[in-house]
């Protein structure tokens, strides 16, 4: 949790997802990249 806190530290919500080291959000902000084509997995 303290590294959560420390990487995105206004969250409210979880889960929040890290691809790559790379902060995506929730799960709604990585459905939408997926949908925009700016992430596949």
């Amino acid at each position: 949790v303290t590294q959560l806190e420390e990487a995105v530290p206004n969250v409210r919500a979880v889960p929040q997802i890290f691809i790559d080291n790379k902060y995506i959000g929730n799960y709604d902000k990585m459905v939408s990249y997926i949908n925009l084509g700016e992430l596949s997995l």
